[in-house]
This record gives structure tokens, C-alpha cells and sequence, in this order.
């Protein structure tokens, strides 16, 4: 029984603390697009969702004949397996991933693949994989 228990407890505190484990780095960042780029679209302000808090700005630029997300004077709530997409919707469905979110807090840069069609993909959003959770997005005009 005592065995039960102590494997019970153990099992409890593993769970716990996978799910509270912050994946995403804290430091802040300060990646530039540099003076070359050519902004593509409008800065577009971020949107929070579902009790997080997501802040900052949203533009693409060229930069060397390809398209570059930047996030500008950003900052999110922390959260595991936090990643950035290009999505047709709000709650992405039909998008394109970025990568995973490499800081919580500052200005970040995301190649994005290929040439999509901001009339079609008109949403970063900034996703929870493990959890499908919007902690926020922001138009692409």
C-alpha cells in the first residue's frame, strides 16, 4: 500500500511539473531587420486571448529576396511549447509555422517559407502546441 501511495505521489508531482514547465526562454531579445529590409505590410498590434497577455507589434519586411515576421517591442505571457504562425484564422486551423517562440519579451525575427498570400494569411498568432491555445495574435495588412 505504502508502495501505492509513494508511486502516486510521484506520478502527481511529475504531472504537475510538465505542466508548468516554461519552454520558452525569458531573456529579451533584440533582433533587427536591419536598414535594407522594405517593410511589406503595416505594424499591427497583438491582440490578447483566452486570460493571456500578448503585446507588441506584427510587421513583414523583405529582406534578401525573402519575407521576414518581425516582432516588434514584443511581450507574452510564458508557456510551454509556445510557437509563431501565419494562419488563414484567429484559431489556426490552415497555417504555416514558424518555429517556436525564442523569447517572451523583444524584438524577434521568423523567415517566413515560400510566398503566401497575406489576403489569404492575414493572422501571426502566437500558439501553445502542447495545449492548442491562442495566447495571441495580430493582423497582417
Amino acid at each position: 500500500m505504502k508502495k501505492h501511495i509513494y508511486l502516486i505521489a510521484v506520478i502527481v508531482v511529475a504531472l504537475f511539473y510538465s505542466c508548468t514547465k516554461s519552454a520558452t526562454s525569458s531573456d529579451p531579445l533584440n533582433e533587427q531587420v536591419g536598414s535594407a529590409a522594405t517593410p511589406v505590410t503595416s505594424a499591427m498590434a497583438f491582440t490578447s486571448a483566452n486570460s493571456y497577455t500578448v503585446t507588441g507589434n506584427v510587421r513583414v519586411y523583405q529582406k534578401d529576396g525573402k519575407l521576414v515576421l518581425a516582432l516588434e517591442n514584443f511581450k507574452s505571457t510564458n508557456g510551454p511549447d509556445l510557437r509563431v504562425y501565419i494562419s488563414k484564422e484567429m484559431q489556426p486551423v490552415n497555417f504555416i509555422e514558424l518555429g517556436r517562440l525564442k523569447s517572451v519579451q523583444g524584438n524577434q525575427l521568423y523567415d517566413i517559407p515560400g510566398n503566401p498570400d497575406f489576403n489569404t494569411y492575414k493572422f501571426a498568432v502566437i500558439h501553445c502546441q502542447q495545449f492548442n491555445r491562442v495566447f495571441g495574435f495580430a493582423t497582417i495588412k
